[in-house]
């Protein structure tokens, strides 16, 4: 059945030269929805972690929602008969046709970051730029009333369980299609403008997939939304309860690719530079990179893709050697040495057409042949989904204090009430380093993400019955194998509703085999340390989903 639904975040367009913005064209390329995403940490637009948590997710949905056959159908349907050119969009004059083709590349352009900024536009509500005065380019303003999204109101408003994700969806599509150019008259235009056609099928596709196929986070794993296989009609269409579903894989793989001998593949300086292989063996910002799988479904060793290194630069072989320097994207190829698909753990060598990549001992050297050892390298993609608080058997909370130290001072009065940056101290997001579902035994990283950085909760250079701190990078210290404490095997979940069976209760324990410790008030100022040689109650963390922390919900 199709459900109605309210845009919440429409571009404001009261100014003659927001207008302007609002229209500056781009290169239209083939490629996936949303790139790198950033974050403000000015005092003026500061955007905390868990508005970003949910932003992460509305985005993950954007990206599967516009790889998906449906939705290209959906809105093919709908240009086709419906788009009425905007003042300022591309291709004036043209035919309808034309500009609709031209509205489908552009969502699938490379040009595709995003920055995120909490405030609003002239006239209110939420806007997005091409290339605005005084902000970076692609940048999208939350308005301010989306620093509420950690209360998760509206998750399953009314009992409809796609309850926000549908207009989350569309919202992130419509601002995005901002970016790369298009407009509407007025916060009322309806569906002939590209931002309302895309943002309609967006919505819709998700609400009437869960009307078809059940709960779309299920049965397809991690990363994979379950989604109609094809739509019939225009964006308002309702479609058969029956319809055929089909798994679609978000397209986006953030990975590190580690060398034959054990070190991280680096882009220097973040990008615009060589490719290191003997920079450090440790995951930082620079050891990260995007893949973009552009084939669709499982990542594939005969699929292309795009590799943009952090800063944004894409990976490219050149006569000197691979470098992280290009401006626009080059396909490259990562094809398992075994047959299969690419994830976590799969061996693989890089090529582009003829040119394959080999580690020389310094950088990643361009050859004409494959196979030698020092061609192999490894997937590394963990999975960074949750964002938590730890709770400690002392009633109080894990936080970083101004020098990076690690203590438990938090309360639930702070956690529960309105500065943003004094929970922001206490949130970690969970990376996840054997991929999948969050479970007992897995290996896991505690990120603290603040002033655009990225922190880690570390065991201080191998000390076991130190002062645990954040670093700036993973290494061994600081990876915590995660230790269900009630007995319990499996899924590590959290309902925040008394329940005796919630395994969420947990030991850390480091690569010395030491367990993190959580110091009463009256020992080392709450400090926390890799003290504890066995389980014990200064040694137990309730991991609490910060999207449950008020509220009973189901985890993603």
């Amino acid at each position: 059945m199709f459900r109605s639904f309210t845009i919440r975040s429409v571009c404001a367009l009261a100014a003659s030269w927001l207008l302007a913005a609002c229209n500056s064209p781009t290169a239209s390329e083939a490629q996936e929805l949303f790139g790198r995403t950033s974050y403000d940490s000015t005092a003026a637009h500061y955007v905390s972690p868990f508005a970003a948590t949910y932003v992460e997710q509305a985005m993950f949905y954007g990206r599967t929602v516009a790889r998906s056959a449906a939705f290209n159908a959906c809105i093919s349907n709908t240009l086709n008969a419906r788009y009425v050119w905007q003042s300022g969009d591309p291709l004036p004059g043209a035919t309808r046709a034309a500009q609709a083709s031209e509205a489908i590349a552009r969502l699938h352009n490379y040009d595709n970051n995003m920055h995120f900024l909490r405030g609003e536009c002239p006239g209110g509500s939420a806007c997005a730029y091409v290339t605005p005065p005084d902000y970076s380019t692609h940048s999208v303003f939350l308005a301010t009333h989306e620093e509420t999204y950690p209360d998760w109101s509206w998750y399953g408003a009314g009992g409809e369980p796609w309850q926000p994700w549908h207009w989350r969806t569309s919202e992130m599509i419509h601002e995005y299609m901002h970016t790369q150019g298009y407009s509407h008259t007025t916060a009322d235009a309806g569906e002939t403008s590209v931002p309302y056609i895309f943002s309609s099928c967006g919505a819709n596709l998700i609400s009437e997939s869960w009307e078809s196929c059940g709960d779309i986070r299920q049965g397809c794993g991690t990363g994979s939304l379950l989604l109609l296989a094809g739509w019939t009609g225009y964006g308002e269409t309702e479609q058969s309860d029956q319809g055929a579903c089909t798994c679609v894989r978000d397209p986006r793989h953030v990975v590190g690719l580690r060398t034959h001998t054990g070190t991280a593949l680096t882009a220097t300086s973040g990008g615009g530079s060589t490719l290191s292989t003997n920079w450090t063996s440790a995951y930082g910002a620079w050891q990260w990179f995007y893949a973009f799988d552009r084939n669709g479904g499982l990542w594939q060793g005969t699929d292309d893709v795009w590799l943009r290194s952090f800063n944004g630069p894409f990976v490219r072989p050149t006569a000197s050697g691979w470098m992280a320097d290009s401006t626009t994207p080059v396909d490259v190829r990562v094809t398992p040495v075994s047959a299969g698909s690419v994830s976590d753990g799969t061996v693989v060598q890089m090529s582009s057409g003829a040119t394959y990549a080999a580690n020389n001992g310094s950088t990643l050297a361009a050859v004409s042949t494959n196979g030698a050892a020092n061609q192999l390298l490894t997937v590394v993609e963990p999975r960074r989904a949750h964002l938590v608080y730890l709770r400690t058997y002392h009633g109080t909370y894990v936080n970083r204090d101004a020098s990076m130290a690690l203590y438990n001072q938090r309360t639930n009065a702070e956690l529960s009430g309105t500065n943003a940056a004094v929970k922001a101290s206490a949130a970690f997001w969970v990376i996840d380093w054997n991929g999948g579902e969050l479970q007992d035994g897995d290996w896991i990283s505690l990120e603290s993400f603040e002033n655009s950085s990225y922190h880690y909760a570390s065991v201080i250079d191998g000390d076991h019955t130190g002062h645990a701190r954040l670093a700036n990078a993973v290494t061994a210290y600081e990876k915590f194998r995660i230790n269900i404490l009630n007995g319990a095997t499996g899924s590590v979940t959290y309902s925040n509703d008394g329940a005796a069976n919630d395994n969420n209760v947990v030991s850390l324990q480091s690569s010395h085999g030491t367990f993190l410790t959580a110091m009463p008030a009256n020992y080392y100022s709450s400090q926390i340390r890799n003290y504890g040689p066995y389980e014990g109650d200064w040694q137990r963390f309730e991991i609490v989903f910060v999207q449950e922390f008020d509220r009973h919900r189901p985890t993603w």
